[in-house]
């Protein structure tokens, strides 16, 4: 992963999926922090649409209660322990995961929701990495995947 690559240990990874966004600075800030305290964290949106359960993909089973659902926006802030030893036991099950979140719950490591209050503005290239550095005083590093990571 890129953070190896950082000089010194870092406390907290911030890694995004690929796709050209990232949160607003205040998002930023609060969900590391956030990682911080817990371990892991990322910004969401409880999900307004109804959203249907179908085995077939022909035929509705079920309604899914909304209330309880969230889209996930796409950077993970985390305590670099945790991703390590998420990561590990995913290597270790041979699975496939769809984002470091889903890592996380298999070792039963809490991950906060941080609730944006929109969906995120795209940015891109240059302006990702001023970002980081105005809110967090971190620069990025690009490792292995098609994602980037910041570290602290």
């Amino acid at each position: 992963m890129g953070w190896n690559l950082c000089p010194g240990a870092p406390r907290i990874v911030v890694i995004q999926d690929g796709r050209p966004a990232l949160h607003e600075e205040p998002l930023i800030a609060a969900t590391i922090e956030a990682a911080r305290e817990i371990g892991a964290a990322v910004a969401a949106q409880p999900i307004t649409d109804t959203v249907k359960e179908s085995a077939d993909g022909k035929l509705i089973e079920r309604t899914l209660d909304r209330a309880r659902l969230w889209a996930v926006q796409n950077t993970t802030d985390l305590r670099v322990e945790v991703i390590r030893r998420a990561l590990g036991e995913v290597r270790r099950q041979g699975l496939l995961v769809t984002d470091d979140t889903a890592a996380c719950e298999l070792i039963g490591q809490q991950v906060k929701l941080w609730r944006a209050a929109s969906r995120i503005r795209r940015l891109r290239g240059r302006r990702i990495c001023v970002l980081l550095r105005r809110c967090c005083g971190w620069r990025e590093v690009f490792g292995a995947g098609s994602g980037s990571e910041a570290t602290a």
